[in-house]
C-alpha cells in the first residue's frame, strides 16, 4: 500500500473588501454599549485605519492558538475576514460591533474610531478576532447576532479572545472589573 501526500491549501490574506455605501456612508439602527437601540451612521475606513486592520488581521494569523475555546481555526479567521467588510463609526455608544449582512452586502465588522484601540496594535487584533469570532459563531448557529454587549457571557467571550492570542487580559479591561470570577476559568495553555 502507497501512501500518498495531500497538499495542503492554505488560505493568505490578500487585502480588504471594499464596502459599497450609498452617499458614502450608511445610517443603521443597531445595538450600542448601553444595550438600547441607537442610530449610528457608518462610513468606510481610511487608508490609516485600512493599514492598521490588516497588521491586525496578520496579528491574529501568526499568533491565534489551535485549537482554541473560540473553536475558531486561522483558516476560519481568514474567510471571514476575507468575506467581511470593515467599517467606522464615531457614534458614542458602540465600541466594536459585528454584524450579518444588513443589507449592504456582507457581514460587517464595525470599529469606533474614538476608542484607544486604535492605539495598541495588539488591542486592534484582539477586537478584530473578537468581532470574527461572533460571526463565525452566528454563521454556524451558535450565536443569535443579538448580544447583550455587557453580560458575563460577553466578558467570557472576551477572555477567550485574549487567551486565544496568548495574551493576558489586561486588568484596565472591563470585563475584569465587572467579573473578576472569569479569570479563573480559563488558562492559556
Amino acid at each position: 500500500m502507497t501512501k500518498t501526500k495531500t497538499k495542503e491549501t492554505k488560505i493568505e490574506f490578500k487585502k480588504l473588501r471594499e464596502p459599497v455605501l450609498p452617499k458614502g456612508e450608511l445610517a443603521v439602527k443597531m445595538r450600542g454599549v448601553s444595550g438600547e437601540w441607537i442610530e449610528a451612521r457608518l462610513h468606510p475606513l481610511n487608508e490609516t485605519q485600512r493599514g492598521k486592520i490588516t497588521s491586525a488581521i496578520q496579528i491574529v494569523q501568526s499568533r491565534l492558538k489551535e485549537p482554541n475555546h473560540l473553536k475558531i481555526s486561522k483558516e476560519d479567521f481568514l474567510t471571514i475576514v476575507q468575506v467581511s467588510i470593515f467599517l467606522r463609526t464615531q457614534s458614542k455608544d458602540i465600541g466594536a460591533y459585528s454584524a450579518p449582512d444588513q443589507g449592504w452586502g456582507a457581514p460587517a465588522i464595525i470599529l469606533n474610531t474614538e476608542s484607544l484601540i486604535w492605539e495598541d496594535k495588539m488591542e486592534l487584533a484582539v477586537t478584530v478576532l473578537h468581532e470574527a469570532a461572533h460571526l463565525w459563531d452566528f454563521l454556524n448557529g451558535r450565536d443569535a447576532g443579538d448580544r447583550d454587549t455587557s453580560s458575563k457571557k460577553e466578558a467570557m467571550h472576551a477572555v477567550l479572545c485574549y487567551a486565544a492570542l496568548k495574551m493576558a487580559l489586561p486588568t484596565r479591561h472591563w470585563a475584569f472589573k465587572k467579573y473578576p470570577d472569569l479569570l479563573g476559568k480559563i488558562t492559556s495553555d
